[in-house]
């Protein structure tokens, strides 16, 4: 083995890599993550200090945007708004009147600034994200139906609790599939190492002539058009269509 080029490892360890960097399709946020988890927009980016500290921001950035990352924040977000609306529910319900209940939930909890500002905000503003569209409608309900806002809390916790158990339920039922779709895209590239083992040089076997590199290049092709087909049936069969 020590005769055989290295090549075909470097090619198989790098469409490895870009398999599993690749996110698919790019969904819409309509607000940012617990705490800003990349911490700046593209000009923070940009405008850092250049070489190595401008690339690591650029890392952070890019690994923050994930998909685990950017649900592990919404997760958090729940957590924590949750938490919140089940202090200010007892503070109300306590006799105290609405600044210290908040004052109270931030001293208790330390409100992030986006739960902090949904909380204030009068009834009737437009709030961005399902979270806090939540407790927008229910200070909209309490303040043009009567309702004690207390209970229009609850209710609002009780019904982001729900919704986060049905998220919890649908990444459990499409953990299999999202597997099964990672190892059927690392198959085709795995077969570089085996013809290494078999002793065959996949860097002279793929580019002996142009019909092989052509084959080569439709093969990579269909492969990443698989992947982000399977992607795409995943994400319509997942959260968007159960949550709306």
């Amino acid at each position: 083995m020590s005769g055989v080029d290295a090549s075909p490892w470097i090619v198989a360890g790098l469409l490895a890599l870009a398999t599993f960097a690749w996110r698919g399709p790019r969904a819409v946020t309509s607000r940012r993550a617990v705490g800003s988890t990349d911490g700046m927009g593209s000009t923070g980016v940009m405008g850092s200090v250049g070489g190595p500290r401008r690339w690591a921001a650029i890392v952070r950035s890019w690994w923050s945007r994930r998909p685990s990352a950017r649900e592990r924040a919404r997760s958090a977000l729940v957590a924590q708004t949750c938490e919140a609306l089940d202090l200010c529910v007892a503070g109300l319900r306590a006799g105290l009147d609405l600044p210290a209940v908040l004052d109270f939930a931030d001293a208790e909890i330390g409100l992030s600034a986006e739960v902090r500002d949904a909380l204030r905000a009068p009834p009737g503003r437009l709030a961005s994200g399902q979270v806090f569209r939540v407790i927008s409608q229910a200070q909209e309900l309490s303040s043009s139906a009567g309702v004690p806002l207390a209970e229009a809390w609850e209710s609002a916790a009780a019904l982001l609790r729900e919704h986060e158990g049905l998220r919890r339920k649908i990444a459990v039922a499409l953990a299999g599939p999202r597997a099964t779709m990672r190892v059927l895209t690392l198959l085709p590239l795995a077969g570089p190492v085996v013809g290494i083992v078999f002793g065959i040089d996949p860097w002279r076997l793929y580019s002996g002539s142009p019909i092989t590199v052509a084959c080569l290049g439709l093969g990579l092709g269909l492969l990443f058009l698989g992947r982000w087909w399977c992607a795409r049936l995943v994400s319509r069969l997942g959260l968007a269509q159960a949550l709306g």
